[in-house]
């Protein structure tokens, strides 16, 4: 994986963790859950057309061997994390058979496709995130072999369904704006599909470079459109509470994370002022456990928050923040050894 990428992996889930810590009742980066989940849906199309699409278009994986490597990469930990859930939550409670239906929709990451927040936020809560990406990984190998994002007609008609869905989605409530919008695998599709297309950009970048002749070449260019990136994703935080509601579940991040991912993407190596700070060890380690950190991260919080309310303590937010984040961080390198997830793409 680029360098670049697995730093900027490691940002996400911390903003993602942050979203869920709160401190004085209120989330620490309310934005954070938003912005994250958008990066990683796109990031997702991108990382596994990388990995994947050379493999699968000259029929060196077919379909079954992909969705295997894929299940033995997400379920181990998945299924760890619905036990420690299910030891945290159903104790005290009656297990009766809408608790057995929905622990059978999460085993089977199914959960998003219910539309229920009571069923894809079940158990681990933030589990609902496989569901949407099993059912990429079932559309992916197809997408590949029909090289859909490589076709004349592509761009326009992808660019006109965007349009639609975003003319769309304003008629939906807001009750039911984050079922259907943030949550619903179709809906999230359109983050993977353009995770797909920026890797086809990726691969044109030296058509680009080409175009451009030397200026593109110069450190002050590279160190400048990365800057730019940064600048597009601190301006898109700052708004974020003046965008509508609908939109900030998803589309409103579409392009400050395509600028994020396709800009350090192609940086990567030149030895940009941002690509230097990325490099650092520790988000290089933190970006390489980031989907153990955030399939750990809210049970963390959660047990966390239970075992202070029945102490009767009240601790400060600094203390929850370090509390937390060393306990997500361990268990998230602990995990990050079970079979499979070690080699998490």
């Amino acid at each position: 994986m680029l360098q670049n990428i697995r730093s900027l992996r490691g940002i996400f889930v911390i903003f993602i963790f942050l979203s869920h810590l709160e401190a004085d009742g209120s989330a620490m980066m309310p934005c954070g859950g938003d912005c994250g989940v958008a990066f990683f849906m796109m990031l997702s199309g991108f990382v596994l057309s990388a990995g994947y699409e050379q493999k699968i278009s000259k029929g060196l994986i077919g379909r079954r061997e992909f969705m295997t490597r894929r299940l033995k990469k997400l379920y181990p930990l998945h299924l760890l994390c619905f036990v420690w859930a299910a030891l945290l939550f159903l104790p005290g409670s009656s297990f009766g058979a809408g608790t057995a239906a929905k622990a059978a929709i999460n085993l089977s990451m199914l959960q998003s496709w219910t539309l229920l927040p009571s069923y894809y936020f079940s158990f681990n809560a933030v589990s609902w995130f496989l569901s949407d990406v099993m059912f990429f990984y079932l559309l992916f190998p197809t997408a590949v072999r029909l090289k859909i994002v490589y076709r004349p007609w592509f761009i326009g008609a992808f660019a006109a369904v965007c349009l639609l869905y975003i003319c769309l989605i304003p008629m939906i409530s807001d009750p039911h704006a984050n079922s259907a919008v943030y949550i619903f695998p179709p809906s999230r599709l359109l983050d993977f599909m353009i995770g797909m297309s920026l890797w086809r950009l990726y691969k044109a970048r030296h058509v680009i470079s080409r175009r451009f002749g030397q200026l593109s070449e110069r450190q002050w260019v590279t160190d400048a459109v990365e800057l730019i990136a940064v600048a597009v994703l601190v301006i898109w935080t700052a708004v974020y509470d003046c965008m509508p509601y609908v939109y900030r579940l998803g589309v409103y991040w579409w392009p400050c994370m395509a600028t994020v991912i396709l800009t350090f993407s192609i940086t990567e190596g030149r030895g940009g002022l941002i690509s230097r700070v990325l490099a650092c060890r520790p988000l290089q380690r933190l970006g390489s456990v980031s989907f153990a950190f955030y399939m750990v991260h809210l049970l963390c919080i959660e047990s966390f928050t239970r075992l202070t309310t029945e102490s009767g303590i009240t601790p400060s937010p600094a203390a929850a923040l370090v509390i937390c984040g060393t306990m997500t961080l361990l268990l998230a390198f602990a995990s990050h050894r079970l079979p499979g997830v070690r080699s998490e793409k």
